[in-house]
């Protein structure tokens, strides 16, 4: 017997479910079946959401602004005074960044290992953040800190900051300042990176040695007892030489050839290059 002769009329569906079940349980309605008021009411409720949420995100962009602006605001009228609390705080932070550059450099000159990916994935996801990190410290001390910092002058503290600009962009600092800020860095684009040799741009960063001895300065003079202090410098002096002393010792056994002889580096532990680097220290 043919499977339509079982098919059921609309009354008769009506009857075996009822008055408000015309269509069977697992039957759904297609998309553009509804009416046109109900889709207009949903639309209308769609749109007033995206509307609300765009107003939320100009609203939080909006203050963001406002703050950004008022910090702007209140840091370029503000005078700097050389012997407060919160400049000591700024020299130490610009003192960290010129302590990463001289740390860092011998370590990306000697140990530029092109041919390890464990070397690229350091110089793009832990070099090149904390370089640009620097060098926005470094543009901030040079062109917002260091001409609103109040001069010293016959014994009276000088407050107008158009003198102390004046000042200040006649001097050797400032020159000594656009040296370390010089975007030598944008040489990477039209040179190989992976070459050493290519980091040594960074050189002219040293030039901000200045700000680590005002911090180390002041430091000796604000602390009760600076005897502590001294003794960490004089260590980190002395690992200092260790550090250049190893970064040299790899560089020559690379250019003499890694386990050539007894002297040089015997490469056992080459990759990655934190251990050849511990074996030279």
């Amino acid at each position: 017997m043919p499977i339509s002769q079982f098919s059921l009329s609309p009354p008769q569906e009506r009857r075996m479910f009822g008055r408000h079940h015309s269509v069977l349980p697992f039957e759904t309605a297609p998309p553009n079946s509804l009416p046109r008021h109900s889709r207009s009411k949903v639309e209308f409720s769609l749109s007033s959401e995206v509307r609300e949420i765009s107003a939320h995100i100009r609203a939080f962009f909006a203050m963001a602004g406002n703050f950004m602006l008022r910090v702007w605001r209140r840091m370029y009228n503000h005078l700097w005074d050389p012997q407060s609390t919160i400049y000591v705080v700024w020299l130490f932070i610009v003192a960290l960044c010129w302590l990463y550059n001289i740390w860092v450099l011998p370590v990306r000159w000697a140990f530029h290992l092109d041919h390890t990916l464990h070397w690229i994935y350091l110089e793009t996801h832990l070099w090149l953040p904390l370089d640009y990190f620097a060098d926005f410290i470094f543009l901030v001390d040079t062109f917002l800190i260091w001409p609103r910092l109040m001069l010293m002058r016959k014994g009276e503290m000088v407050r107008d900051i158009s003198r102390i600009q004046r000042k200040y962009f006649r001097s050797s600092d400032f020159t000594l300042n656009l040296v370390a800020v010089l975007p030598l860095d944008l040489l990477f684009i039209v040179t190989d990176w992976r070459n050493g040799w290519v980091q040594l741009l960074r050189l002219p960063r040293i030039v901000k040695i200045k700000e680590y001895f005002l911090f180390v300065n002041k430091c000796e003079q604000k602390l009760r007892n600076p005897h502590v202090f001294r003794t960490v410098k004089t260590l980190m002096y002395l690992l200092y030489v260790i550090h250049i002393t190893g970064c040299l010792y790899f560089a020559m056994s690379t250019k003499s050839g890694i386990g050539r002889n007894r002297w040089v580096y015997d490469g056992k532990v080459l990759n990655p290059y934190f251990s050849a680097y511990l074996r030279c220290f």
